[in-house]
Formats: structure tokens, sequence, C-alpha cells
């Protein structure tokens, strides 16, 4: 009898350890891959951009980006994320997106929770809250420039990751960054 309470009491203790500790006890790091652009480049130009080591083991985002023209809510952006456990291309739809937007309103809301990411790294405008409209053409350029660790939640899977940016309107273009993400526990 003692034997089997404590079986059970083991077993609930290491199913909550497998299901719980992983999250919390773990370092996550993200391996860009690398970037390409996709679709028309007359509006939008990335093509520059590249991932580059910045030492043998951060890989960075370098490059320019041209903006040809002010980009207002004629323009809508949305972004598609995708996970491939094997990296062997055959990438799966997950369900974390952000829904199609006019780009001044994605300005507004989703980049201003997100600017910090580019402030030491970019020219990229910073937008305060009254927003940013139209935002202005332009040369942009990144210079080593971090994935944050602390933007990705605890509970996302290992393996390969494809992110679609896609801007449509006047123009169709998909930025897709390709990164691998890989937990070790501490």
């Amino acid at each position: 009898m003692k034997s089997q309470l404590l079986f059970k009491i083991t077993g609930i203790y290491s199913l909550f350890a497998v299901m719980f500790y992983p999250y919390h006890y773990c370092k996550i790091e993200v391996d860009l891959q690398r970037f390409e652009q996709t679709g028309d480049t007359t509006v939008f130009d990335a093509r520059n951009v590249r991932v580059r080591k910045y030492n043998r083991s951060t890989p960075v985002l370098n490059g320019t980006v041209t903006v040809r023209r002010d980009l207002n809510n004629d323009f809508q952006t949305a972004v598609r994320v995708a996970y491939s456990r094997l990296g062997n291309n055959q990438f799966n739809e997950y369900p974390l997106k952000w829904p199609t937007t006019p780009f001044c309103h994605m300005m507004k809301d989703s980049y201003r929770d997100i600017q910090y990411i580019f402030a030491n790294h970019s020219n990229f405008p910073q937008v305060s809250e009254e927003g940013l409209c139209p935002f202005p053409q332009g040369n942009y350029w990144f210079k080593d420039a971090l994935f944050p660790i602390n933007f990705i939640p605890p509970i996302v899977q290992e393996g390969y990751w494809r992110m679609n940016i896609t801007i449509s309107g006047k123009t169709n273009t998909d930025l897709i960054i390709y990164a691998r993400l890989t937990k070790t526990l501490i």
C-alpha cells in the first residue's frame, strides 16, 4: 500500500517536473538563419538586409531597407509564423500571428511595442503615442540588430521557425526571417 502511494506521488511529481521545469529553468537561444524578400520591390526593398555573425556565435541583422514612397493606410501589414520540427522546409502554420492591419495602425499599436528592438541598432523612427503616419520614405539601416530573447514566450517549441511579414496594398512584398530556436536546461 505504501509503495503504491509512493509510486503515485513520484509519478505525479515527475509529470509536473516534465511539464513545468523546462519552461522556467531553461535558456532560450535564437539563431537567425537568413533573411529574404520575395515579391515586388518597387515600394519597399529589403534585398540588402543580411544575417551575419557578430562574433562566433551571435547572429545579427545588417543592411539597408529602401522605402521609395510614404507608407500610409493604403498599405496593410500582416505577420504569419510557421514551425518545422526537423528543419526540412516542411513548415506548418502556427496560430501565433498578427492580423492584416492598415500600416499606420500597425505603427501606432503593434510596432510601438517592439520598437525597442531597433532603438540602438537602426535609424528607424521612434513612434510616439500619437503614431507615425505616413511612414516617411528613405533609406533605413540595421547595424548589428539582435533578436531579443525576452520576446519569445517560454512555451514556444524548439525547432526551425519562419516569420512572414507581408506588406500589401499598392505592392505585394513578403519579408521572410528564418531562425532556429533551441532550449537548454540551466
